[in-house]
C-alpha cells in the first residue's frame, strides 16, 4: 500500500515537471528593407522579454502557452503578434523602417 503511494506521488511529481519546463523561443529580427540586423529591438511578452544582440539575435525562456509578443525599436513599426508556444520555437522578424512625414530645419544666424 505505502509503495503504491509512493509511485503515485513520484509520477506526479516527474510529470508536473515535465509540463513545467521551460521552453527557448529564438530567431532573429531585421530590418525589412535592408535585412540587416536590428541591434538592441525589444522583445516583449507578458511577463517576460529580451533584447537582440550585435546580430539581431534573441532567445528568451517560457512555459507553454498563449502569448502576445510585441517587437519594437524606435524609428521601426512596432510588431505584435500572438504566438502559441508548445515547444522549442525560432521565430525571426522583419520590421518596417517608419516613414518621415515632415522634417524641420530650424538655424539660429
Amino acid at each position: 500500500m505505502k509503495l503504491n503511494h509512493l509511485l503515485l506521488v513520484g509520477t506526479f511529481i516527474s510529470t508536473s515537471s515535465i509540463i513545467a519546463q521551460n521552453i527557448t523561443v529564438s530567431g532573429n529580427v531585421k530590418d525589412a528593407s535592408t535585412g540587416e540586423a536590428i541591434i538592441g529591438a525589444i522583445i516583449s511578452l507578458e511577463k517576460s522579454g529580451t533584447t537582440t544582440d550585435i546580430d539581431g539575435n534573441y532567445s528568451v525562456k517560457l512555459q507553454a502557452g498563449t502569448y502576445k509578443l510585441i517587437i519594437d525599436y524606435p524609428n521601426y513599426n512596432k510588431l505584435t503578434k500572438t504566438v502559441v508556444i508548445k515547444n522549442n520555437t525560432t521565430l525571426n522578424f522583419s520590421l518596417e523602417p517608419t516613414q518621415m512625414t515632415e522634417v524641420e530645419v530650424v538655424a539660429d544666424i
